[in-house]
């Protein structure tokens, strides 16, 4: 006995396009937390002062770790950072490499698993954070430091890539946040 999948075979194809759209929608939308004001963290704080280095390609980590050094008077360049932290097999520096970089310089350094509350007592404090986003979409990773200058409630204020003072939207940047556990790097004299 033989039986026929041609009919539904073509109902499928002619859902695929539609699925993929909903798939994708779900994505960009579904997975991004909804923060309610209540959860946000109270006020507004800026850091003045961080030095801002535009991010050359893949020199994300040298460029945030450049201006967090120059703000607590240890200046350097990202190009000379990038020679103690860039690792072009990984095309990309790690957070172990940063923080081993500033204890080099004489500073403390530590990273950890912030909280949008953590982020907001430390700038109110006058301490910029290293904040690690992934601006990736789905399962596929684009990771991407940067520096945290300030909040308030449309967002936070960071150094990133190409811009100085680039404000996020708290659901945007909470979704690229988490998705690295919200990784900080904390450099302290």
């Amino acid at each position: 006995m033989f039986r026929s999948f041609d009919g539904i075979g073509r109902r499928a194809t002619r859902r695929a396009p539609a699925l993929f759209a909903a798939a994708v929608l779900f994505l960009l939308l579904g997975c991004a937390p909804r923060v309610g004001p209540d959860e946000l963290p109270p006020g507004r704080a800026e850091v003045s002062g961080v030095p801002f280095f535009a991010q050359e390609d893949h020199q994300c980590g040298p460029a945030s770790l450049a201006g967090v050094l120059g703000f607590l008077g240890k200046p350097a360049t990202p190009a000379e950072l990038a020679a103690e932290v860039f690792r072009p097999d990984i095309r990309g520096s790690l957070g172990l490499d940063m923080a081993l970089a500033a204890r080099r310089r004489g500073l403390n350094a530590r990273f950890y698993e912030g909280s949008a509350q953590d982020l907001a007592d430390s700038l109110r404090r006058g301490a910029p954070l290293i904040v690690l986003l992934d601006n990736g979409l789905g399962p596929v990773q684009h990771l991407h430091f940067a520096v945290a200058t300030g909040y308030g409630p449309e967002g936070v204020r960071l150094n990133s890539d190409q811009d100085r003072g680039l404000v996020t939207p708290w659901d945007s940047f909470l979704n690229q946040w988490n998705k690295t556990g919200r990784w900080t790097l904390w450099i302290a004299p």
